[in-house]
């Protein structure tokens, strides 16, 4: 009866200890969620973008940057039904002049809608610094299903260093690639109605491409894509600031004597006036440029022409994809 109790009293001894035990320290299973809620937590704010190594993330930290819901529902629905008649009216291209881009459609828009107007006013607000010389027409395209974007470097010559995209449809991933050493990648998660940022270091030390839908995966999960518009806004590279051509038609002689030009050392911002001109052409003549815009101003009455000032960009664009 004594071995008995003795051997009861060995076992609530060591039950006590075991559960003093349990409590101090539990075992791993018992820590697993919290320590993987805290994991999540810390990466929240850059679960939108993945990389090769440490190394490469931290190269490209401040020159990257992906919001989600940059947009609402309501704001895509906007964009779409601005975009889309004109959209519709094009065929899909499955092949590019420089071969970077395949299955799309595009066009430029430099006038907008009420409804649009704030949400291009916003994007420019978050990506581009204050007085930045922008590219005035914004860059619309339109990948189909099939289509995709293949590894490209923009342009400097054309190009400034920020580029900002809208992504509407469709969720994507976009890939960047060191030029300098092709193992070092980050790929972008790009949610639909979420606005990337690609900046400097990002723009033109590495490389970028849309990746197919049979290929589009992220940090190891599969993100379908399908049909996906992005609307692009981009700066102009320092070269183009002093490309701007302003024409002080209240000076103008009159008669067939040529119109007076100052070319600025330094482009103003904003680039528009209260009466502006794009004029997108493929030759590089002076004298074509100034035939093209004359002819759009020459309506105009002789007092009109006197007291207006234009300004107007003469771009050449061999404009990146993203």
């Amino acid at each position: 009866m004594e071995r008995a109790t003795d051997a009861m009293r060995l076992l609530i001894v060591g039950c006590r200890r075991l559960r003093r035990n349990m409590l101090l320290n539990p075992p791993s299973s018992v820590n697993a969620a919290p320590k993987r809620t805290k994991l999540s937590s810390t990466m929240a704010s850059r679960r939108l973008v993945c990389g090769s190594s440490p190394e490469v993330l931290e190269r490209v930290r401040g020159h990257v940057e992906v919001r989600e819901d940059f947009i609402s529902e309501e704001e895509e629905r906007a964009l779409l039904q601005e975009l889309e008649p004109g959209l519709r009216k094009k065929r899909y291209e499955f092949d590019h002049w420089d071969d970077a881009i395949h299955g799309y459609r595009e066009t430029e828009r430099l006038e907008w809608g009420v409804a649009c107007r704030p949400i291009l006013a916003r994007v420019r607000g978050a990506a581009f610094r204050e007085g930045s010389a922008l590219l005035g027409p914004v860059h619309v395209l339109d990948l189909d299903k099939a289509g995709y974007i293949k590894a490209h470097l923009d342009s400097v010559k054309f190009c400034g260093s920020t580029i900002a995209g809208l992504s509407l449809l469709s969720d994507s991933v976009m890939r960047l690639v060191s030029e300098d050493n092709t193992k070092d990648w980050v790929d972008l998660l790009l949610p639909r109605r979420s606005l990337y940022i690609l900046r400097d270091h990002a723009r033109f030390k590495f490389t970028h491409e849309v990746l197919k839908d049979q290929e589009s995966f992220f940090a190891g999960g599969r993100i379908p894509r399908h049909r996906r518009i992005s609307v692009i806004c981009r700066n102009l590279p320092l070269s183009a600031e002093c490309s701007v051509l302003q024409v002080d038609l209240s000076t103008d002689p009159g008669g067939d004597e040529p119109l007076p030009i100052n070319e600025c050392s330094r482009c103003p911002s904003p680039l528009w006036m209260q009466e502006r001109s794009t004029v997108r052409i493929s030759s590089s003549s002076i004298s074509t440029f100034f035939l093209h815009f004359l002819d759009k101003i020459k309506s105009r009455s002789d007092a009109e022409r006197r007291q207006s000032h234009y300004c107007s960009i003469y771009t050449l664009l061999s404009l990146g994809w993203g």
